[in-house]
């Protein structure tokens, strides 16, 4: 069989696992404050807490009720309790739930501290205070929902989330630049095109000729089963890497047991296979060290005894490794896992998710903002930069024009000062118009992922749905069962004259021909194009 056939159908790509790992590069900024904080235990409470045996495991069962699933419990430590929040980077709906519990041990448990994979260590933590100040002291609701809808876009973490609604919650980077730069190999799998290459040594003429057979006709995937089925070695291999929980170690075992099956056979292979193979064995082992270091730097930032929880939110490749360390440590600690850890329904697209590892948005429907937004650049679109406050701040001033123009107001009249108020953001007063009932349309500049000022023209609409969800985790649970993840909620209705567009796009969202009419909160809709003409064509959205 030539291998350069097998190659130039074959996709296979380490992506997904990646998704284990850190992926997106977080800034900090400065220690702010912000909304009141919820009442602290005292530190005999804490104490007393930490050192009953069942402690943390019954603390990890409270805040994971419904939504997530607890792993492992490691009482009795002298320090802690940390709680460890796997997450698989491309779900939505796993990324909501880590955020329910996080604002549970907020709220319940006075959580003051979120250890963050994928973001550099730092003498302050993530910025969030331009945020918690946006759209004034009545701005609380739009700040929720805000948050609510670019957490459920995929947009932002849970970790993220916390530290743009909570000043008392500090968010800080665990790692360190010589370690998180480290990456596997860009193009291609190395490691898929070894295996190709072991399955052909061990194929027969019969099975050459079925697999030929079968990419003749087409059937590449049917293909690609056959050959992994070939063999029981290298369906072994192939099972591995496509786990949905493997750690670090084991990951670089695997890829040495490959060199050494190749080595015995006499596989040969491309220069640039073979040193793609040892840059994704030297990132897997890199990541190793990295546990090690997340690990070392979060117990250091805690206290000599027991106090109020920690968190650190992880991909699960790490979860093995940084839970030996804390046991190690004396760490009293906790592993949990969201319900919807690497779910069917709902994840970030592989396109998606390297847009997102590239440092742009993610999502990019007709209709959206990062259809307009994105550009030839990539700088951190990160929760303290200028990209990220025009984002957030696009989808509170449309909130605040619709409902403004719902509840009979003077539009942008009343509403002028909060919508000059909010940062990174440049509304054109004079481009208002209110057409087709309840919807307005304006134009404002915000700031693309290149750095470039982007022209932006919204419609704005509401919908007459009722609002279900008060507290900030309802809303958050509600987004979970519009997307798909259950719960007992019945999900949103989509905008008028819409189709619903799924569990690929946000959450109540609805798609008229081939653009996208996004929701905010329960009753805002919106249509961002690059021209007045583009969204005055997709008609009124309002109810």
């Amino acid at each position: 069989m030539n291998a350069r056939t097998i190659k130039s159908w074959m996709g296979i790509t380490l992506v997904g696992l990646l998704a284990g790992f850190g992926c997106k590069k977080q800034s900090a900024g400065p220690e702010v404050s912000g909304v009141p904080s919820p009442k602290q235990p005292s530190a005999a409470q804490s104490t007393a807490a930490v050192n009953n045996p069942g402690a943390v495991a019954n603390l990890a069962k409270e805040i994971a009720d419904g939504v997530g699933e607890v792993q492992q419990s490691i009482p009795g430590g002298a320090k802690g309790p940390v709680l460890v929040l796997e997450e698989y980077h491309t779900s939505r709906v796993g990324q909501l739930q880590v955020g329910v519990m996080l604002l549970r041990l907020y709220e319940r448990h006075g959580l003051r501290l979120i250890g963050l994979e994928g973001a550099l260590q730092s003498p302050q933590p993530l910025d969030g205070s331009w945020f918690q100040k946006a759209g004034g002291e009545a701005g609380q609701p739009l700040r929720e929902d805000t948050g609510v809808r670019m957490l459920a876009e995929g947009e932002i973490s849970a970790a993220e989330f916390m530290a743009l609604l909570f000043g008392q919650v500090q968010v800080r980077g665990m790692e360190v630049e010589k370690e998180y730069g480290v990456l596997p190999d860009s193009e291609g799998s190395p490691v898929a095109a070894y295996l190709l290459k072991i399955a052909e040594k061990k194929l027969t003429q019969s099975k050459i000729r079925k697999i030929n057979s079968l990419i003749t006709d087409g059937k590449q995937k049917e293909a690609l089963e056959y050959i992994k089925n070939s063999d029981p070695w290298v369906r072994g291999q192939f099972e591995m890497f496509s786990q949905k929980s493997i750690s670090t170690p084991e990951l670089a075992n695997q890829i040495r047991e490959i060199e050494d099956e190749a080595r015995k056979l006499g596989v040969e292979v491309e220069p640039k296979v073979k040193d793609g193979l040892q840059k994704t064995l030297n990132f897997y082992e890199t990541a190793s060290q990295r546990s090690t270091t997340m690990t070392s730097y979060l117990v250091n930032l805690l206290g000599s005894s027991p106090t109020v929880p920690v968190a650190m939110t992880i991909g699960a490749a790490h979860s093995k490794e940084v839970m030996d360390k804390l046991r190690s440590g004396g760490v009293s600690c906790a592993l949990l896992r969201p319900v919807a850890f690497n779910p069917i329904f709902a994840s970030l697209s592989l396109d998606e998710f390297e847009r997102k590892n590239g440092l742009k948005w993610a999502r990019i429907t007709n209709g959206t903002l990062g259809h307009i937004l994105n550009g030839s650049h990539k700088p951190p679109p990160v929760i303290g930069t200028a990209i990220a406050q025009s984002y957030a701040s696009a989808y509170m001033a449309v909130m605040l024009v619709s409902e403004a123009a719902r509840g009979g107001m003077r539009v942008p009249d009343d509403v002028q000062t909060q919508l000059a108020g909010l940062p990174g953001l440049q509304v054109d007063f004079g481009s208002f118009q209110q057409v087709d009932g309840y919807d307005v349309i304006f134009r404002m500049w915000l700031t693309g992922t290149d750095g470039q000022k982007r022209e932006v023209w919204v419609r704005a609409g509401t919908a007459e749905t009722r609002e279900l969800a008060r507290t900030l985790e309802q809303k958050l649970l509600q987004a979970i069962a519009d997307l798909g993840g259950g719960g007992g909620l019945p999900p949103i209705k989509p905008p008028r004259d819409a189709a619903a567009s799924g569990d690929s796009e946000g959450p109540g969202d609805g798609k008229r021909g081939d653009v996208l009419i996004s929701r905010a909160g329960f009753r805002s809709l919106m249509v961002f194009a690059e021209s007045k003409e583009k969204v005055m064509a997709v008609g009124r959205i309002s109810d």
